[in-house]
């Protein structure tokens, strides 16, 4: 058994520029480098107000230049800003019919976007009315929901998530009628191959927020450059040379 040691990274400082950031380097390895004990959280006093703000939207490129908007002239209060379209909405009004949901039926996407503001709730107020009155790249979505209708017709498209952070949930569903297991089981193959290679030309991400784990490992050695995974392989090998640590995820030893 190799032995275990303990590092102890519990510096509270903002900035700290001595030799290679270890600390995000175990943040962001999804447990496979070695375990996290203790963590320093920064506490930040309580806004004065939080308001909400659901906006209705032609296209994702609307909700791309109202993201613009609100980063222009909400600045660092804008702390929510996120996108759904029409199918995903439907579904939830489905499954959830109390209480309605304003506005989704009659436009493709809404946004639901949040002010915290640190001064009164008349001054978020006042932010929000003249965002909302004068109210990346989108060209990605139009893209994909075109190849995708193109090679599986009737497929539903219920895209949402983070826009403000630059990222969605890209979800493909059966069209109406089909059985959703036998339609995943035979299409999810040529489905993430279709996306993943959008990903790809648009310069993004194949896992913007949740990370690799054990279902996208084997699209790593596609989707990073081969200096990329030999600098991965290298570190796993000194610090988990066994391969103890979540073994299965993130790259192959």
């Amino acid at each position: 058994m190799p032995r275990l040691r303990v590092w102890n990274g519990l510096s509270g400082l903002r900035k700290d520029n001595i030799g290679y950031d270890l600390r995000n380097l175990f943040i962001g390895s999804e447990g496979t480098l070695g375990v996290i004990t203790a963590a320093t959280m920064k506490l930040a006093p309580l806004p004065a107000a939080h308001l909400t703000a659901w906006a209705a939207v032609a296209s994702l490129e609307y909700a791309v230049q109202l993201l613009g908007l609100a980063h222009r002239n909400l600045g660092a209060g804008l702390t929510g800003f996120e996108v759904m379209n029409q199918i995903a909405l439907g579904l939830v009004a489905r499954h959830f019919p109390q209480p309605t949901i304003p506005l989704f039926q009659s436009t493709p996407w809404c946004v639901l976007l949040e002010n915290s503001d640190h001064e009164s709730e008349g001054h978020a107020r006042a932010q929000f009315e003249g965002l909302l009155e004068s109210a990346l790249d989108a060209e990605f979505v139009q893209v994909t929901d075109a190849l995708l209708r193109q090679a599986l017709p009737g497929v539903r498209l219920v895209n949402f998530g983070h826009l403000g952070d630059g990222n969605l949930h890209y979800n493909v569903q059966a069209p109406n009628g089909t059985v959703a297991q036998s339609f995943l089981d035979e299409h999810e193959e040529h489905i993430n191959t279709l996306v993943f290679d959008s990903v790809a030309r648009s310069g993004g991400s194949i896992s913007a927020e949740h990370g690799v784990g054990s279902l996208k490992v084997d699209q790593l050695e596609h989707h990073k450059s081969p200096v990329a995974l030999d600098m991965m392989r290298a570190i796993k090998r000194a610090l988990d040379p066994t391969n103890l640590m979540n073994p299965g995820r993130v790259i192959r030893p």
